[in-house]
């Protein structure tokens, strides 16, 4: 009904859904103000095999999406946030003077930076692809930026050097920030405010550098990171015994190369005995491949003849995953 998810947004009252449809094209920035809930069709689509894909291969691609006063209660899930710009260094996903917003099950291209937070508070970002490959893909807090939850997310970095910045005012120590069950690639917190920062359950490797993870606490991690508060962590593990990845034989899925390895030293490491990493923690928020959106079923399989008879109609095969 709308050529752009701002038009939709603007139009529609607070509380509807918006289901935007997979296409070839972006449908722009938007800036929310009001509590809605958008449902995208997943990303990665050719990669797994049925039913974690869609008959359609295509996106719901945004550019960059701002949550903010008002946008209380939104819920964004299944969306391809990669479109390029034309010029400037943004941050593809802002949350400014906004609660209780939940982003599952997106795909987000590094634009500079991935993440910015001020001022808002029960914010979670759960089972979503970060993908980048050059410097500086910051995560920044702000502003008392509280109770920001990342969870079971994949942070696919190939470049070292990116950050995660809580820069609180030099008298505010507010921020906080939880990482819990993510594959985290390259990210380090060199600097700022590491008081605020807790990171458990992770799998973390730096490719590329050895930066310093500062943070309050680190519990039952797994990887080759240092970190600057003491804890029950495994630091000296081997990447090519932990995960999958794409050197093991007819793996080609860009999201379930980050499964455990068979043997992982992961495997129920993590804090209650779970397995650590994106697809361990609690059973309802582990990562989904291919982001299939929650609550909406997927058609994973169509075939429409383009011809019928009078006698035998037009058989059409439809196969679908209800996601319930």
């Amino acid at each position: 009904n709308y050529k752009t998810l701002q038009g939709a947004v603007d139009s529609v009252s607070d509380g509807t859904i918006i289901l935007l449809q997979p296409g070839p094209t972006t449908y722009g920035d938007v800036v929310i103000k009001k509590r809605v809930s958008i449902i995208g069709a997943g990303y990665f689509l050719h990669h797994n095999p049925d039913p974690t894909s869609q008959a359609t291969p295509q996106a719901s691609v945004i550019t960059r999406i701002f949550f903010d006063t008002a946008s209380n209660g939104s819920y964004v899930t299944g969306l391809s946030i990669t479109a390029p710009i034309s010029s400037g260094t943004n941050y593809r996903i802002h949350f400014n003077y906004t609660s209780n917003v939940t982003m599952s099950r997106c795909l987000v291209e590094n634009l500079g930076g991935y993440v910015s937070a001020a001022r808002s508070s029960s914010i979670t970002i759960k089972q979503c692809f970060f993908n980048g490959g050059g410097n500086n893909a910051t995560i920044v807090f702000s502003n008392n930026a509280t109770g920001i939850d990342f969870m079971n997310n994949i942070f696919s970095i190939s470049q070292y050097n990116s950050h995660i910045l809580p820069t609180e005012s030099f008298t505010n120590y507010t921020a906080a920030v939880l990482f819990k069950n993510n594959v985290m690639f390259n990210l380090s917190n060199p600097t700022y405010y590491p008081s605020t920062l807790t990171f458990s359950n992770n799998v973390i490797f730096q490719t590329n550098g050895s930066g310093m993870i500062n943070c309050a606490a680190a519990i039952n991690n797994v990887g080759n990171a240092t970190y600057s508060a003491s804890g029950p962590n495994i630091t000296n593990a081997v990447l090519a015994n932990t995960l999958v990845l794409t050197s093991e034989p007819g793996v080609t899925s860009a999201d379930g190369q980050y499964r455990l390895k068979p043997g992982s030293p992961a495997i129920g490491y993590g804090q209650g005995g779970v397995d650590c990493g994106a697809f361990g923690g609690n059973p309802s928020e582990k990562y989904e491949l291919s982001g299939i959106a929650e609550f909406v079923p997927n058609i994973y399989y169509l075939n429409v003849p383009t011809v019928g008879g009078s006698s035998g109609g037009l058989p059409v095969h439809i196969k679908v995953r209800a996601n319930q």
